[in-house]
Formats: structure tokens, sequence, C-alpha cells
């Protein structure tokens, strides 16, 4: 491989105004990342400026009828966006191939979006999954049906947060994504919306933004508070190097304190799940903070997780013998207790869950009792024991 096909391996290009946090821990390996900024003189700025917020206002304010130039397009006329803001998963294998079966049987039932720019060149918005279905088809059966595209075309020049915004809608309308992604999309469409609403009437972002990705708007304001992370953190989780659990217990510190745990501690151990609730549990912020977050990490790589699950999969004939044998391991850690209830000892010795789909099947059969499945899935002192009444 040659230095340029690893630097297109390698580097992701985005264009335009950077809507999430950029700001690299001091202590974190991160990709390099340069910006390039065209250099101009004061008054080219200005100008800039103001041709870029006219258009957004005329964008945003009287909209864009995107369905009055519809035309069938050459595939090969249609180029890929490359400027980055469609940062949703492209389909895996099996999902492409269903997409090509679908298209083969039903054709696009959905119309692509496509900027005709001033070059003259026809620029995939929404749709680049449906184009490689396309291209794909009509490789492998050379059915001139599969050569045209159906397309709505949006001429001349297009405000950059219009684009983003027709790029999210569209992405969240057909498919499902990770739950980073979600939150990415979310943190973007929040910014999006305050910083063109002044060209709207005054908006309740968080409703919008529920309303759009079709949720509630106590899940959206969840998401939302996510914001409440120091840029640091936020800059990890949008490169998913930090994951949601681990960001969302950092969001109940200080931002300074959220800092001060990233760069001392491995993002190794934050991602795990337990040593970062050991990490952030029972922490007294009216106290000196970081003095307790030291002494936790003294202690974080010897801890062990209290209780741990353990998968066992038994023979239908086997499995009577099986669940007497666990009410036996529970009867004898109960033995100590005499007649007294303790709920809470049993539960943080051993806690039993079962498929109760197959527990219906095998009791409906005869093969199991209830009362059995009731006494293995117990934590009460009388149950597990089989005592019929209490005394």
């Amino acid at each position: 491989m040659n230095y340029l096909d690893y630097l297109s391996d390698h580097i992701e290009v985005s264009v335009g105004d950077d809507l999430m946090p950029n700001a690299p821990l001091k202590n974190n390996k991160f990709k390099t990342v340069e910006e390039f900024i065209l250099e101009a003189d004061e008054e080219e700025n200005r100008e800039y400026e103001r041709g870029v917020m006219e258009l957004r206002e005329k964008d945003f304010s009287e909209g864009i009828d995107i369905f009055k130039n519809f035309q069938y397009l050459d595939i090969d006329l249609l180029n890929q966006d490359e400027r980055g803001w469609n940062y949703f998963e492209r389909p895996n294998v099996l999902q492409h191939l269903d997409l090509m079966a679908s298209i083969q049987n039903l054709g696009v039932f959905s119309p692509l979006i496509v900027n005709k720019n001033f070059e003259g060149k026809y620029i995939v918005i929404c749709g680049q999954s449906r184009v490689n279905a396309l291209k794909d088809l009509f490789k492998n059966t050379k059915n001139e049906r599969f050569k045209y595209a159906p397309c709505f075309i949006i001429e001349g020049k297009i405000d950059e947060y219009y684009v983003r915004s027709l790029i999210i809608d569209s992405n969240l309308t057909y498919r499902s994504v990770r739950r980073e992604t979600l939150l990415k999309a979310i943190f973007e469409r929040a910014e999006l919306l305050k910083r063109t609403k002044k060209f709207k009437n005054e908006l309740n972002v968080a409703q919008t933004i529920a309303d759009e990705f079709g949720l509630s708007k106590g899940t959206i304001n969840n998401y939302l508070t996510m914001k409440k992370l120091c840029p640091e953190a936020m800059t990890l989780v949008s490169k998913k190097e930090l994951n949601m659990d681990s960001a969302k217990k950092l969001a109940k510190f200080e931002q300074e304190d959220q800092l001060y745990i990233l760069e001392h501690t491995s993002l190794k151990n934050l991602n795990d799940q337990f040593k970062a609730k050991v990490l952030t549990k029972d922490i007294d912020l009216a106290k000196p903070v970081q003095k307790q977050i030291d002494e936790k990490i003294e202690t974080l790589d010897t801890k062990v997780p209290n209780m741990t699950t353990v998968k066992v999969e038994v023979a239908k004939d086997r499995l009577v013998k099986f669940l007497n044998l666990v009410i036996e391991f529970k009867k004898e850690e109960l033995a100590g207790f005499s007649k007294l209830t303790d709920r809470k000892y049993i539960k943080k010795t051993i806690n039993v869950t079962v498929n109760e789909t197959h527990m219906e099947h095998f009791v409906s059969n005869g093969i199991i009792d209830k009362a059995l499945i009731n006494r293995v899935c117990s934590s009460d002192y009388y149950t597990i024991m089989g005592y019929k009444t209490r005394g």
C-alpha cells in the first residue's frame, strides 16, 4: 500500500462547522487532527459570512421545495458526498443484499435527494445506499431498469445546516442506528436548531427533537443532559472511545472533576462498567472530590465484582434434578438463619432466573412442577425450605 492509499484509509474528512466538541485529552492517544483554514482578508471574511447567513435565513425561513424537480438520473452521474456529514452506519453485507432484493422485487420505493451544484455535478445528499445497491444490480444483471435512479433534485447552493438536517432526518426515518450514533445525531440536531432558531419561531428544542426522532421528550432530555459533560468527555463519546454508561456516571460530577477523572485513570477502566461504578459511586460531593477519586483509583486494579453471571444450559430430562440441587445449595446457605427470613442475604449469594417461555412449555407438558420453579427462583426462606405456612 502506498502512502496516499494509507492516508485515504486512515483520514476522516469533514467540511464545514464542527457541531461537536473536539478537545482531546492530554494523556490520550488520539488520531492526529489537522484543520485547514483558507486565509482571506477581513473584508472577504465578512462578505463570506454575510452570504452564509443570508442563504441560511432564506433556506430555513422559506424552506426548499425538495419535490419540485423529479427526474430519473443515470447512476453513473451520481456522486457520493465527500464532506463527511453523513456519519450514519452503512448497511452491512446482509443488509445490502436485502436492499438489493427489495429493489429487484419492488423498485426504489423512496426517491433519492440530490443536489446539482454550480459545477453541474449531482451530489447525493440522501440515498447513497440505494445508489450502491442499484450499481451492484446493474453490474450483475445489465438490466436497464437498474441503470436509472428516481431523484428529487435541488439545484444551486444549499445552506450547510439545511443539508445536515436533511441527512439526519432521512436516516432516522428508515433505519435503526446504534446508540452512539443516535446520541451524536441528537446533539448535532440540538445544535443545528439552536443555531438556526432565530430564523424561526422560538423552539422547544427537546420537544422538537422528540417529535422528529419518534422518541419521548423525557428520553431526549436524558440524552441532552449528557451535554453536562466536559468537552474532553464529549469528544470521547462522539469518537466512540467512551461508552454511554460511563459517560452518564461522569456527568454527575462538576466538569473540572470529570476532567480530573479522565486524566488520572485509563479509558479501559472507565469503559469497564464495574470499575466505572466503583470509581464514581459513594462520592460525597460536599467534600473534596479529587481526593476521594485518588483513593478509589489506588484500589481500582484490585477490585473484582461481588456478583457474576454463570449461564447454564440443562437438558429437559435433567432439569428437575438440577433445580433441586440449586435449592439444596440455597437451603445450605440459609441454614445458619434458622427460620428467619433474610431476602437480602440470599440475593447477595445467588439469584436464579429461568427462561419463562420454556418453563411454561415444560409445566403444561407435565415435565416440571411450577412450585419447583417458584422455589428455585425465590429469595424467601419459607418458600425455599418448602414450608407450606410460616411458623
